[in-house]
C-alpha cells in the first residue's frame, strides 16, 4: 500500500507537470483549426484606454445610486490631445453598463464592487458623448472593453448597442471585448464583432517551485501547489473549449503572455495590449509579431 502511495505521488509530482508543459508548448492540446474574417482595414497599432488621455482632471469612482452624467463633455476635453485621435487608427475604451441609467458609461470597473463607476469633475461620461465627440474621425475604430457583461441585462444592453451601431455605424469598425464567454457568445449571435479577453496564463514550474522561496517552504506547499495547478489547468481547458466553439471573431491577449500563447493560438486573429509607448515598443522590436491584428499602445 504504501509503495502505492509513493508511487501515486511520484506521478503527481513528475508526471501531470510535464503533460501539462507539454500541452502548452506544442499542439497537444491544439485548438480547432477556425479561421475568422481578417481585419485588413485596421491598422495594427491602436491607443490604450485613449479616454484617461484626451479629459482634464483626475478619474474617481462613485457609487451608482448617487451618479449623475454630464450633459455637455466639451469643457472637460483637451482638443489638441482629442486630435492625436487622428494619428492611430483605432482606440481602445473602457465602458460599462448602468442599470440605472439603462446606458453605457466610459469607465473603469472597481475591483470588488459591481455598482461603481468612474466620474470625472463628479460626473460619469456616456459612451454616446464620446462617440459624437470623434464624429469627425469617421475612419477611427473602437476597441470597446465591456468591463460588467456578466451582470447586466443582455437584452437591455443588445437593444442600446444596436442604436448606438446604428447611429455611429460601427458594424464594421468596432467590436466588443470581455472575459465572460457565455455572455459574449450572445452579443456575437447578436451580429457584433467580438474578443475574448483570456486570462493570463502562468508557468507551471513557479507554482510548483518558487526560486523565491526557500526549498523547506517550497515543499510544505506543494500539495497546495498542486491544487493551484489542478484548478488553472482545468480554466485552461475551459477556455480553449471556449476558443474553438467559433463565435468569437478574435482573442485578446497581454503582450507579455503572448508567447505562453502563441502556438495553439495561431489559427486565430489575435488583439494584444501594452503598458509601453509605441516609441518604446518599437524600440524594443516587439511589433515583430506578423500574426497579431491589432496592438494597443500607451
Amino acid at each position: 500500500m504504501k509503495k502505492l502511495i509513493l508511487l501515486a505521488l511520484l506521478l503527481a509530482t513528475f508526471v501531470i507537470p510535464f503533460v501539462y508543459v507539454r500541452s502548452i508548448n506544442s499542439d497537444f492540446f491544439s485548438y480547432k483549426q477556425v479561421r475568422f474574417p481578417s481585419y485588413p482595414q485596421y491598422s495594427r497599432i491602436w491607443h490604450h484606454a485613449w479616454q484617461k488621455q484626451v479629459f482634464r482632471g483626475g478619474w474617481k469612482f462613485q457609487n451608482e445610486e448617487a451618479l449623475e452624467v454630464h450633459d455637455d463633455i466639451s469643457f472637460l476635453v483637451s482638443p489638441a490631445l482629442v486630435d492625436e485621435i487622428g494619428d492611430f487608427k483605432g482606440v481602445e475604451i473602457d465602458i460599462m453598463w448602468s442599470s440605472k441609467f439603462k446606458d453605457f458609461l466610459v469607465s473603469h470597473d472597481k475591483k470588488g464592487s459591481l455598482k461603481t463607476f468612474e466620474t470625472i469633475a463628479g460626473k460619469a461620461i456616456k459612451l454616446r458623448d464620446l462617440l459624437l465627440m470623434n464624429q469627425k474621425y469617421p475612419q477611427i475604430h473602437y476597441w470597446l472593453d465591456l468591463k460588467n457583461l456578466r451582470y447586466i441585462s443582455l437584452i437591455d444592453a443588445i437593444k442600446r448597442l444596436e442604436e448606438l451601431f446604428e447611429e455611429f455605424d460601427l458594424k464594421n469598425r468596432a467590436f466588443i471585448e470581455s472575459y465572460y464567454p457565455h455572455q459574449l457568445k450572445e452579443l456575437a449571435k447578436a451580429g457584433f464583432n467580438t474578443s475574448l479577453w483570456l486570462r493570463s496564463s502562468f508557468v507551471p514550474q513557479k507554482i510548483l517551485w518558487n526560486p523565491k522561496n526557500s526549498s523547506f517552504i517550497n515543499l510544505i506547499r506543494l500539495p497546495l501547489a498542486f491544487y493551484h495547478l489542478a484548478r488553472l489547468y482545468w480554466r485552461e481547458l475551459k477556455q480553449r473549449k471556449n476558443v474553438s466553439s467559433g463565435h468569437f471573431k478574435a482573442v485578446s491577449i497581454g503582450l507579455d503572455q503572448y508567447n505562453v500563447f502563441r502556438k495553439s493560438y495561431k489559427h486565430l486573429n489575435v488583439f494584444t495590449w501594452s503598458n509601453s509607448t509605441e516609441k518604446t515598443m518599437r524600440e524594443k522590436n516587439e511589433f515583430g509579431y506578423s500574426e497579431i491584428n491589432i496592438f494597443l499602445v500607451d
